[in-house]
């Protein structure tokens, strides 16, 4: 008979089962993680904090430096755009001016266009870049520079704003320089300034009436004296030009409580006394302007148009041709200087300034209509060949 084995003892009351808790060393892994990513964050923080201290300390030197050492400014501007990880828009301007100081346009123009966000930047500073880059007939990078400048507020975008309208009609855009004053009027609805700067404009293209609504409008805005003297200088001879005479004296008695006129504003004050028939007091006040200012080919036409009403040929003829040696483009002064031709019975003489007021008086209409068609049609080559001609005619 064989021995089997004996069978295990069974405990009435087992101990517990061995229970590994996994998780202790699962959150001991897990705050050790967190310790060494709040580490890495408050580092970086640190880190960033710092370098972006010290790219400020750079700005404030690079500042000091732009007028005395550019080279020097252009240096610490760019170490203060790298510490700031490359988006500093204030150094990034300031950088831009240095290279500008420098004579270095197209870095400065390069690095003009790198900067992704203007609200933080200066008008001033956009506009110290763009006047310097205007001095400097860097004309892309004026434009750029004033564009952002302008869509700010304060006294700094205002003239940037007037500078653009300059700069258009400097390039002959006349209509885009219209188009921003309609626009400046727009975001800045009590502004006297861009009512002066369209009636100027609407002037020149000889749409007086227009020209006289701006300058009203102007005038109601409650400009400073010196910009109402001007505006109601330019009122008072496009009146006189639409024929309102009465409208006209009613400004020059303005005009005239303030003291005595000088300069255009005096001859265009002649034009009037000539026109109400006191071609005495009109050739008094043309010869003090002309002892005060010098023989200006405005005072030389306007004296001679007044030889000419008194039948003084010699001494008209002797005056317009002066007026149109110093200016050819004055339509009024090749027509008064071919009348006085005629008068005197040399129409071979007066023939070539008879035909061309005319020819500038027909450019000065259908430059008009040839800009409203390129309005509509901004492409078309014939349009814009034909509008560099009638430019060219008026002396533009």
């Amino acid at each position: 008979m064989s021995r089997s084995k004996p069978l295990p003892a069974i405990d009435p009351c087992p101990p517990p089962p061995r229970v590994v808790v996994k998780g202790r060393f699962s959150y001991r892994r897990i705050f050790l993680w967190l310790a060494i990513v709040g580490g890495i964050v408050v580092v970086t923080i640190y880190l960033a904090d710092g370098s972006f201290q010290n790219a400020r300390l750079d700005y404030a030197r690079a500042r000091e430096f732009l007028s005395q050492d550019p080279a020097r400014s252009e240096r610490l501007a760019e170490r203060a755009v790298l510490n700031a990880r490359g988006n500093y828009p204030e150094a990034q301007l300031l950088q831009c001016r240095a290279l500008a100081a420098l004579e270095q346009w197209d870095a400065a123009l390069g690095g003009l266009s790198l900067i992704k966000d203007y609200s933080t930047c200066d008008a001033v500073d956009l506009l110290a870049l763009g006047e310097e880059a205007l001095q400097a007939g860097k004309l892309m990078l004026a434009e750029a520079a004033l564009v952002e400048a302008a869509k700010m507020s304060g006294p700094a975008a205002a003239r940037a704003m007037e500078r653009l309208v300059s700069l258009d009609l400097h390039s002959g855009r006349r209509d885009d320089a219209l188009k921003r004053c309609r626009e400046w009027q727009s975001a800045a609805p009590l502004a006297p300034r861009p009512w002066a700067l369209a009636g100027d404009i609407e002037s020149s293209s000889a749409n007086l009436l227009a020209a006289i609504d701006d300058y009203r409008e102007a005038l109601r805005r409650a400009p400073d004296s010196q910009l109402a003297t001007e505006v109601r200088s330019s009122l008072a001879q496009s009146l006189i030009h639409n024929g309102d005479t009465s409208a006209a004296r009613m400004e020059f008695d303005f005009l005239l409580a303030s003291g005595p006129l000088t300069g255009k504003l005096s001859l265009s004050y002649s034009q009037l006394l000539r026109i109400e028939g006191r071609h005495a007091e009109a050739l008094a006040e043309v010869e003090r302007q002309i002892s005060e200012a010098g023989a200006t080919a405005e005072a030389l036409k306007l004296r001679g148009i007044l030889s000419l009403d008194e039948g003084k040929l010699d001494s008209a003829i002797s005056d317009l041709k002066e007026s149109v040696r110093l200016n050819p483009f004055d339509i009024g002064a090749q027509h008064k200087l071919g009348q006085a031709y005629l008068q005197l019975g040399d129409p071979e003489a007066a023939k070539p300034h008879l035909e061309k007021s005319q020819q500038m008086i027909e450019a000065t209409f259908r430059l008009s209509d040839q800009q409203e068609k390129l309005r509509e049609h901004p492409n078309n080559p014939e349009l814009k060949k034909e509008l560099k001609s009638l430019n060219t005619i008026l002396g533009r």
